[in-house]
């Protein structure tokens, strides 16, 4: 029982790191285009004319899906699910972390 509170916690986390990347790519969207390193969220962006429309768009829409996966398998019992959530919770991190020298560079105004 434990541990399936730890893993919705990671869950929650999970969900609010994708809310402040979403957050950040509006705030930022008009530089998105010069600064993004994901090769699919810069295909978006350029299909879009430089809109962070469509990415944030299609973004959101898997983000959702992938939070029913998620908590899908914490409560079906996957014998994998510490070890797909932990990943996942891993990753996010590194997507929080790579914020830190865009909201405290004064190279950068946003």
């Amino acid at each position: 029982m434990r541990e399936n509170k730890l893993l919705w916690l990671m869950l929650v986390f999970v969900c609010l790191v994708s809310g402040f990347d979403t957050y950040m790519s509006i705030k930022i969207g008009h530089k998105l285009q010069y600064i993004e390193l994901n090769p699919i969220a810069l295909f978006l962006i350029l299909l879009d004319n430089g809109s962070v429309a469509l990415m944030i768009g299609i973004k959101s829409t898997l983000g959702m899906f992938a939070s029913v996966v998620l908590a899908q398998i914490i409560l079906s019992g996957c014998k994998f699910k510490r070890t797909i959530i932990y990943s996942i919770s891993v990753m996010q991190f590194v997507v929080l972390l790579s914020y830190y020298p865009l909201l405290y560079s004064e190279h950068f105004p946003y």
